[in-house]
């Protein structure tokens, strides 16, 4: 055998071990039991929760017959959404009614005061806003920007802030916060958006590493498209996931990553862009689609313009 063809040899084998293992990690390996956090007069708080992803992990969490606190900007929405869940799977549902563009610290007080008597396992960090079309960033509005990072990244530190210590009342804990796959790669003409969520992946890496010994498990999740308003897809597809099931997936891997793509496909993409091609490629990827969605909106925008004159 040549010293070439070994290598050859090695490789092959040290690739068809990844494979195997990413095969198992993605497919066989269970996480830790949703036992652990579910049922039994257990409650779970979660963010923007009417519509897309947050409704998603409601539907999830109810269905395993836990006790939800709704948190969201309509009232009227809340309760249509409660009054489902506690018909459709017969659990307790408290509502409560918070714009996370306007949120005061009397607001986070208020939600503790009304929650403290319940036992609170889990706390879904669900709520967050995109930019309503890519531009470079000078040419967003500071405005937009603002709210932006207010929305995505002041809500989640000061809603893990009011909802961990009664979590941490319990012997075991997760928190689940929902990052995206720009949190990884960033997205041009969406940058500000893109970094809040590396934001997201790294205050969940070191929260993790802080409270493991108590007894919490985080993950940040970072999905590609996922059916809801902001992502505008309005049906899955093998590459566009399913809010429930993205939900039913992360729920099954509890405690085996804290940054996670729980939808099999998703993660096959974040292999391809970020670990096969050159990061180069995938930025210029990300800014041909960046460039194309904006003429898509803009044009939409202005045919809605017309119609309206």
């Amino acid at each position: 055998m040549t010293l070439f063809e070994f290598i050859g040899i090695a490789v092959v084998a040290f690739l068809l071990i990844k494979l195997l293992h990413w095969f198992y990690v993605t497919f066989l390996k269970g996480g830790i039991s949703t036992k652990n956090f579910c049922g039994n007069d257990k409650w779970a708080v979660i963010t923007g929760c009417t519509s897309g992803i947050g409704q998603g992990f409601a539907e999830e969490f109810a269905s395993k017959k836990t006790n939800l606190v709704l948190v969201s900007r309509s009232q009227d929405k809340l309760d249509e959404l409660s009054s489902m869940l506690e018909s459709k799977y017969e659990i307790k549902t408290m509502t409560h009614q918070m714009d996370f563009l306007k949120v005061t610290e009397d607001d986070y007080a208020a939600l503790v005061d009304a929650v403290q008597d319940l036992n609170i396992t889990c706390l879904v960090n669900n709520v967050g806003i995109n930019h309503p079309i890519p531009y470079n960033f000078l040419e967003h509005s500071r405005q937009e920007v603002d709210n932006l990072i207010n929305c995505n990244l002041f809500s989640m530190t000061n809603m893990t802030r009011a909802i961990m210590p009664l979590i941490l009342k319990n012997p075991k804990g997760l928190i689940i916060n929902l990052s995206s796959y720009t949190g990884y790669i960033a997205l041009p003409m969406m940058s500000t958006y893109s970094a809040t969520k590396a934001f997201i992946n790294n205050f969940s890496q070191g929260l993790q590493q802080e409270y493991k010994t108590k007894g919490i498990s985080v993950m940040s999740l970072i999905p590609f498209y996922v059916v809801s308003k902001m992502s505008k897809f309005r049906k899955p597809s093998l590459t566009v996931c399913a809010a429930r099931r993205l939900a039913k997936d992360t729920l099954k891997k509890i405690g085996n990553s804290v940054v996670i793509n729980p939808y099999w496909v998703h993660d096959v993409i974040f292999i391809v862009t970020n670990r096969i091609i050159p990061l180069s490629m995938s930025f210029n990827m990300a800014l041909s689609q960046m460039k194309w969605l904006q003429k898509k909106l803009l044009f939409k925008r202005n045919k809605n313009k017309t119609k309206a004159q």
